[in-house]
């Protein structure tokens, strides 16, 4: 496997231990340790800096052992070879009495790889990637690609989130997670949601905002509410209580105007705010909320001035 040609240059002789000279002339000269039947069995180079021979090449029945070292003639480098495994080994650390050997044919030498230590690790199948509960072997890019392409999740299972804030916009859920259920996405404060119990102010319990094929302004001279939007509110047992309710108004052309909400399901008005003077977007407080249905129901927003135009762009209800 390891033979000697005679001629090169680095060739200091070959033959038994015995006849081996007692030093080389430079390092990388190297002899050619023969057995009984004249076959190479170790070759020894010569090193100037530990002033003796040492095993390059070593061809035996066993394996290494921490008391193959520096001492007995190896170094780092030094291959060794069990023939009759067959097997080769590298020496990675040459202290005496604690030689260290890796195998280089096989990975039973290799450690397993860790986070930090560098070894043999197993790539991930498939469905191990799916599974994503393996901790032992690793994952492709490919494989997490088709995982996540196939809309599933990487194992276990989703509890309900805690999310504070979500809201329905336009008549179409903002946030959808899995199969869980508009009640549990909108919890009203003081509600345990996946072992967090919410009970923060400020939650917008609904955030709207508007347009309409007029503009965002309604005219009007009559002195009655007109509807300028209306919109679905899941209820207070889906949303929480409902203690605030703020608009984004403003009047043009006009003295003052109002601004209310009025449930048409039940034929309720909630809140109302008169005398808005402001001519430019300004958020005004709708004053006291009270009759919020518990369940569904068609909320309206609705808008009055006597003369000129009112608008409101927004309207949003906060969960206290």
């Amino acid at each position: 496997m390891f033979e000697a040609v005679e001629d090169d240059a680095g060739l200091f002789g070959s033959g038994d231990i015995a006849s081996r000279p007692a030093s080389g002339t430079a390092d990388g000269d190297f002899y050619n340790v023969l057995d009984q039947a004249g076959q190479i069995f170790r070759i020894d180079r010569w090193s100037s800096t530990n002033a003796a021979w040492m095993v390059g090449l070593h061809k035996t029945t066993s394996d290494p052992g921490a008391s193959d070292d520096q001492a007995s003639g190896y170094f780092i480098g030094t291959i060794w070879i069990n023939t009759s495994t067959p097997e080769a080994f590298v020496c990675t650390d040459a202290t005496p009495s604690l030689a260290v050997w890796i195998s280089i044919t096989s990975s039973s030498g290799a450690p397993d790889a860790t986070e930090s230590v560098k070894g043999i690790l197993e790539l991930a199948n498939q469905a191990e990637t799916d599974a994503g509960t393996d901790d032992l072997r690793a994952v492709t890019p490919l494989k997490l690609k088709a995982r996540a392409l196939s809309g599933g999740q990487l194992g276990g299972t989703v509890g309900t989130p805690d999310v504070r804030g979500l809201r329905e916009t336009g008549g179409a859920t903002l946030l959808t997670y899995g199969a869980i259920a508009d009640t549990e996405i909108l919890t009203r404060v003081g509600t345990t949601v996946a072992g967090s119990t919410l009970t923060e102010a400020g939650i917008a319990g609904f955030d709207y905002a508007f347009t309409s094929k007029d503009g965002p302004f309604i005219a009007t001279n009559n002195g009655s509410y007109e509807v300028k939007a209306a919109f679905r509110f899941r209820g207070t047992d889906t949303v929480g209580n409902i203690n605030v309710i703020k608009a984004v108004a403003n009047v043009t052309g006009a003295s003052t105007g109002s601004v209310r909400l009025f449930d048409f399901t039940n034929g309720l008005q909630i809140c109302e705010k008169t005398g808005i003077a402001d001519t430019i977007p300004t958020i005004q407080d709708l004053g006291t909320v009270s009759n919020l249905p518990t369940g569904d129901a068609i909320i309206e927003v609705q808008m009055l001035v006597g003369s000129g135009k009112i608008q409101v762009a927004s309207v949003v209800g906060e969960v206290t």
